[in-house]
């Protein structure tokens, strides 16, 4: 019951509710803020600072009590306590109608569950169904809290729920707002109002790195401390490591700390047997919703303990030995009990969606019966809208899609070539491919387990992915599992000529790329790959952005057209330069075998996709493709990079978020013809629950992949300093979040420019700038676009740039930049600096620096994402195409459908990196792991968490 509290209060008034409200937290109530709600009339309020427990459960059961009514007809909950007090009143009121008995407060030693045994103990002898009525009375609840979310999924899943329930909490206006950005801002300040210590030069350690642990670690570094991370999660552990902290087990550091702070959701996280080693002195609080994440109970009655009340939420717990530890709010939520709690912007983010919730009650419940008993989330729509509503107030300029970039996301043979540049560079490849396995942990305990046993022995295996000296470590896996492979690379500036070199001369692959591949070139390449000798085809398809996918498909649908009516590709239905390629290339394959990727589709088992583009080698526009040849799927929206991306095919192993799509689209219309497992990510599909992203693919590969990369390529290209520099990057998703931090990290002023209302709003808590190019077009000094879309960087655009900009692209494409417009645009000039590197001088003088001619920078310019980051991303490949093999190849378990890896896979690619960055995992006890309710080996988070 806080001031923020308040005005939600009031919004809920003023849309025509009655309220009665109380706390959720014994120490959270602001007074003046119950006092000036109580005294308007707005709501009736039971709740003020420092409630007893009894107390707090009292004005529980009187916020539910609704003179005249059964109950209430909707409810708001922050933590679960009031939908728990239905539930187990209604539970003891069936048995004592059943057997006559009451609840036994003797029944339990913990003290709060004695007031809720009590409680209810008495209101059964005063009235025997009230909880029975109020649970009918109640249509739906909306839920704030992680905690209260278990809960309800808990008993949703048990079938023990009473009404539906809305998780307000996953939400992304609400989870990485009000804990990242809320907590980020209020622990901070609730430790140096409590206690006036300095927190620079501190050792601070955070127990936990979810949302709440994430905001919690980055305020803490920011205000100069030390920070060490405990996580069991290995996921969160990696992400840790990624941010430069220090993964640890409580054990190991607790003599050395001098702030403790837990944000798990679990208990006894801070135990008495801690808290005895700890320094004197040490601070201890708790940011999470109950007083149990620090064994508090054990604490006070630690025998010879004593305590001493420095101020209030303030105390002094001083063992026998005479040494002490500070605790602050009693172990309860420090930033309520010893401050404000969140900033009011940030808590206006999560009260407009249960505002938005309790509409959706109103409409799916109250109005209608369209909810069954079960958790529930908004809709995105819904998020984005809350997100829209809170960049005026920042000074946010959203960028607008045209038409065509919003339906362009919708999301002849010049043979024979050499399949590699130079054997002569196989040697220093080698070099390089030894040094990268030591980086590539996750591989090679892949191979340890798995090669013995030479799963794919006599499989062939082929990829259409990156051909660099990572890539070989990958390749060189599968071929240690048995695999005869043929690989081409997926982006024709992409490879690394001394990686393919290496690789070919090994035998380990049949390689087909070189760097700077022409259109025919490439996809001559990718034809190569996936035709095997004595074969029909590849038993299993690795894939980036769609290109092999797509050729089997269009390849077999051409075969059938002409099998139908005898008429071939025309390359001259189209004007698109790589369409052209794709249809004289099938034009001559359908002349000399009429049923090629016919045969190819049918042997294919399965292909694992790894990104989100449309189609490899650099089309124009593929909208135009689809205008003009009319024979291309029009893709749909899918937001990744930053803006949105493209939609897809089946059964291979897809790495990029767009040749996901591609899959998801045709899988859409059945036009999939083998099944795909989807190594990006994975979003909503129609009538199925939400799942989560391929964490140690999409957050790692995109976000600290291309941190390391973006300024990595930029500095390699131009040598140009950073520092001082306004940079601008052009989307904020993963690959954008990467980009950012990565520029500003370098010293530079950035700007973000997004289409996205929740983006930019992540963008905005981040502390960088969102606007239009259009405003700032003539002053920044580095533009990066990061989106998936096309015609990000116009023309129009780099005529106003100042001179000597630098222009670079890190989405897939050329198309970002309007490369086809700047290279026709009359009277401009070429000058090429350096291989990747061209000046474009335009007739008023005035020049621009384009990267890589367009198309990904940190792959032509430098040498792509560290070894590192890209095991994370193989590893999820290698596991990909273990489960096609399971699950396609020797059983027919999958249909032609798009399908995640499980989220336990994920969780090993993770812990299997972990030991090299020299982190220690925390591991659940029994208890703690029946608390929360997951297994004490994991998997640790539900689907709907966002990493």
């Amino acid at each position: 019951m806080t001031i923020q509290t308040g005005v939600l209060i009031e919004t809920l008034a003023a849309l025509g509710a009655k309220v009665r409200w109380c706390s959720c937290n014994i120490f959270s109530t602001q007074d003046h803020a119950a006092a000036a709600i109580a005294k308007a009339g707005t709501s009736t309020v039971f709740a003020w600072k420092g409630e007893t427990l009894p107390e707090y459960w009292w004005c529980t059961e009187q916020m539910m009590t609704v003179p005249g009514a059964d109950g209430c007809d909707q409810l708001v909950d922050d933590g679960g306590d009031a939908t728990l007090l239905i539930h187990k009143g209604k539970e003891f009121e069936e048995k004592f109608a059943k057997d006559g008995s009451l609840p036994d407060p003797s029944s339990t030693t913990n003290a709060e569950f004695k007031c809720i045994l009590q409680l209810l103990r008495d209101s059964i002898q005063v009235d025997k169904t009230k909880y029975t009525r109020m649970a009918a009375k109640c249509k739906g609840v909306s839920e704030e809290t992680t905690t209260g979310v278990h809960r309800l999924r808990e008993m949703a899943a048990k079938g023990e729920l009473l009404f539906p329930a809305i998780n307000v909490n996953d939400c992304v206006t609400k989870s990485k707002f009000d804990n990242v950005y809320g907590c980020r801002h209020s622990l901070p300040d609730s430790i140096m109002r409590a206690t006036d210590v300095m927190i620079g030069g501190k050792r601070a350690l955070v127990a936990g790195y979810g949302d709440v642990g994430k905001g919690c670690a980055f305020a803490m570094r920011g205000a100069g401390a030390r920070v060490l991370i405990t996580e069991i999660d290995p996921i969160c552990a990696l992400q840790a490591c990624m941010e430069g902290f220090q993964v640890v087990t409580l054990e190991e550091c607790v003599g050395e700390v001098d702030i403790f702070t837990s944000a798990t959701g679990n208990f006894k996280i801070i135990t008495l047997e801690h808290m005895k080693k700890m320094k004197n002195n040490a601070i201890v609080c708790n940011i999470g919703h109950f007083d149990n994440e620090i064994a508090m109970e054990d604490l006070e009655k630690c025998p010879g303990i004593k305590v001493e009340n420095i101020k209030p939420q303030v105390d002094r717990f001083v063992f026998p030995d005479g040494h002490g530890v500070i605790v602050l709010a009693s172990g309860r939520l420090v930033n309520l009990g010893c401050a404000t709690g969140h900033p009011s912007f940030v808590m206006s983010c999560s009260f407009t969606n249960q505002v938005l919730a309790q509409l959706d009650i109103l409409e799916n419940c109250t109005k209608a019966k369209n909810y069954k008993n079960d958790v529930y989330l908004l809709p995105k729509k819904l998020d984005e809208k809350v997100a829209a509503l809170h960049l005026p107030s920042l000074g946010a300029s959203m960028t607008k899609l045209s038409k065509e970039q919003a339906d362009y996301i919708g999301v002849p043979v010049e043979g024979p070539f050499k399949p590699v540049k130079d054997m002569g560079l196989a040697e220093f490849g080698r070099k390089e491919l030894t040094l990268a396995e030591h980086e590539m942990p996750g591989l090679m305990a892949a191979r340890k387990e798995f090669g013995p046993s030479q799963p794919f022995k006599g499989m062939n295996i082929n990829g259409s992915l990156h051909m660099t000296i990572q890539t070989g470590v990958l390749i060189e896996t599968l071929a240690a599992l048995g695999a005869k492979v043929r690989w081409c690379s997926c982006n024709i500036f992409s490879t690394q000529d001394h990686a393919a070199a290496a690789i070919a001369k090994a035998g380990t692959s049949t390689v087909f790329a070189w760097k700077g591949e022409t259109l025919p070139e490439y996809w001559w390449c990718t034809e190569q790959m996936m035709t095997v000798p004595g074969a029909d085809g590849c038993d299993q398809l690795v894939d980036d952005g769609g290109d092999a996918t797509l050729l089997i498909h269009k390849g077999k649908e051409f075969e059938e057209k002409f099998a139908k009516d005898g008429s071939l590709p025309d390359p001259s239905s189209t004007t698109n330069a790589e369409f052209k390629c794709i249809l004289q290339l099938l034009r001559d394959s359908i002349q000399v075998d009429k049923t090629k990727y016919t045969r190819m589709a049918a042997k294919c088992k399965g292909v694992s996709e790894e990104t989100l583009r449309v189609l490899g080698a650099g089309c124009q526009d593929f909208g135009a493709i689809c205008e003009s040849a009319k024979v291309c799927v029009r893709l749909r929206g899918f937001h990744h990079f930053g803006v949105l991306a493209l939609s897809g095919y089946g059964a291979n192993q897809q790495e990029t978020t767009t040749g996901v799509h591609r899959l998801r689209e045709m899988a859409a219309k059945g036009e999939l013809l083998f099944p795909a497992i989807n190594v990006n990510d994975c979003r909503l599909r129609p009538q199925k629950k939400p799942q989560q992203d391929c964490v140690t693919k999409s957050k790692f590969d995109n976000v600290y992949g291309c941190r390391h990369s973006l300024p990595d390529s930029i500095m390699r290209a131009t040598d140009v300093m950073i520092g001082g520099k306004r940079a601008l990057v052009a989307g904020y998703g993963d690959v954008g979040k990467g980009c950012a931090f990565a520029m500003r990290g370098a010293g530079a002023r950035v700007l973000i420019t997004e289409i996205d209302p929740i983006c930019a709003l992540q963008a905005c808590m981040e502390g960088f700038q969102v606007v239009t190019l259009e405003e700032c077009v003539g002053e920044v000094d580095i533009f990066t676009s990061a989106t998936g879309n096309f015609k990000i960087i116009t023309l129009e655009h780099m005529k106003k740039m100042k001179n000597n900009a630098i222009v670079c692209n890190i989405g897939h494409f050329d198309n970002e930049i309007a490369m086809e417009d700047l290279e026709k645009c009359p009277g401009i000039k070429v000058e090429n600096i350096k291989p990747q590197v061209d000046r474009f001088v335009f007739p008023d003088g005035h020049g621009v620096i384009v990267l890589a001619s367009g198309r990904l920078v940190n792959l032509g310019c430098a040498t792509g994402h560290p070894s590192f980051v890209m095991s994370c991303s193989f590893t999820n490949q290698v596991l990909a195409q273990l489960d096609i093999l399971e699950n396609c190849t020797k059983a027919k378990n999958y249909k032609n459908d798009v399908y995640l890896l499980p989220k336990k896979l994920d969780e090993k690619v993770a812990a299997l990196h972990l030991p090299s960055l020299g982190a220690s995992m925390t591991k659940l006890s029994k208890e703690q792991s029946d608390y929360i309710g997951v297994p004490v080996e994991g998997p640790f988070k539900p689907d709907t968490y966002r990493y």
